[in-house]
């Protein structure tokens, strides 16, 4: 008899062979497919790689942002030096 008083379907989209190795592995704890997806989700954590990428990603967010703003500065810049110009070659008579 199960201790789950009330459950709910979760759907969760794998290819054949992952189900296939997902089955075998449950099969080797034997548990069913369904134990074995749960306690696997309630154990993972995500580990220091992960922590450090998602650090890093933050970072290169950023830095993108402030690249891309660097950038429009730059483009602004450069457009006004040529408005400059073009009103001095007018004004020179030309």
């Amino acid at each position: 008899m199960s201790t789950m008083t009330s459950s709910e379907r979760l759907v969760v989209l794998v290819t054949p062979a992952e189900k296939k190795a997902f089955a075998a592995k449950a099969k080797l704890y034997h548990m069913n497919l369904s134990e074995l997806v749960r306690e696997s989700v309630k154990k993972f954590a995500p580990g220091d790689d992960e922590v450090e990428i998602e650090a890093l990603l933050v970072r290169l967010n950023q830095s993108t942002q402030d690249a891309q703003a660097a950038l429009d500065d730059a483009l602004m810049f450069v457009a006004a030096s040529n408005e400059r110009i073009v009103a001095a070659t007018l004004k020179g008579g030309h």
